[in-house]
């Protein structure tokens, strides 16, 4: 009898839904629909947009030190190099596998970003009323504005 109590137990604790139970999100992710809720919300998106931006695949090393100096040929580089990628960037044969990664790599990230930003701007012009300082949701609005243009002046 015992054993039956303890099988059925197990049971109805199994086809309880655990839907709350595998929605762990680390600190750093927060859904959009909370994350825009406060003036802190807006200014921690505004902080994940910048760091996207330091990425190593953006401005944290593709478009600072590696790939974009390749492009311009300013620096040396050995022909039997193992940057496959720098090789052909250098050589201008954007038609290798290693460049086309690379250059897909770059746009994926600052399309990254762009989409970022967008969504601070929806959120802004949607939710902003929580900012209750007109100024500080400017600065917000602008800053996102900003981080978008700069984005796309990459891309083009």
């Amino acid at each position: 009898m015992k054993r039956l109590y303890i099988i059925t137990v197990l049971v109805a604790l199994l086809s309880v839904s655990c839907n709350d139970w595998l929605d762990v999100r680390p600190d750093t992710e927060q859904k959009d629909k909370d994350l825009f809720t406060t003036y802190k919300g807006f200014q921690d998106a505004l902080t994940g947009c910048y760091m996207s931006l330091a990425s190593q695949d953006v401005y944290g090393e593709r478009l600072t030190m590696s790939n974009i100096e390749s492009l311009a040929n300013l620096w040396y580089q050995f022909r039997n190099s193992t940057r496959y990628e720098d090789n052909d960037l250098m050589n201008h044969d954007y038609t290798g596998d290693y460049s086309k990664a690379a250059v897909k790599t770059i746009y994926a990230g600052l399309f990254n970003v762009i989409a970022q930003a967008n969504m601070i701007i929806k959120y802004a012009e949607k939710n902003g009323e929580v900012i209750e300082d007109p100024a500080a949701r400017g600065v917000i609005t602008g800053e996102a504005y900003a981080i978008r243009a700069f984005c796309q002046l990459d891309v083009l």
